[in-house]
């Protein structure tokens, strides 16, 4: 998303990119009797990859897609976890290391937090 041309088309090929590869990996890990979990991508407003609409368009849709799938066994839901609730597109300003891409380490282990640990047993 954020190495694409910030336009419709070259974003709308990177979603259909990511959800394809995504099933692909889903389906390996599942022949090989392997449960698949995915991630929501975190925002990433406020930074270089931020254009104000192609990308944040395409970060949108490939989350809901991971939200709504049917081919990963668990979702965990990062985008919630670390958002800014004030700007749903920015990370929460306790969570970003300055720079609207990265968590700092209590983003980190907000994280980490929200990941449950049933999943490793």
């Amino acid at each position: 998303i954020g190495t694409a041309a910030p336009n419709f088309q070259a974003q709308n090929e990177t979603v259909n990119r990511l959800i394809a590869a995504y099933e692909q990996i889903a389906t390996r890990l599942h022949a090989q009797r392997k449960y698949a979990y995915i991630a929501t991508i975190t925002p990433f407003g406020n930074n270089s990859y931020d254009d104000g609409y192609y990308r944040e368009n395409a970060r949108q849709h490939v989350n809901s897609w991971i939200r709504s799938n049917t081919v990963f066994d668990c979702v965990l839901d990062f985008d919630a976890t670390v958002r800014d609730p004030a700007n749903m597109t920015r990370i929460l300003p306790a969570y970003d290391v300055g720079d609207g891409l990265h968590m700092n380490p209590t983003g980190y282990g907000a994280i980490a937090a929200s990941i449950p640990l049933d999943l490793f047993m």
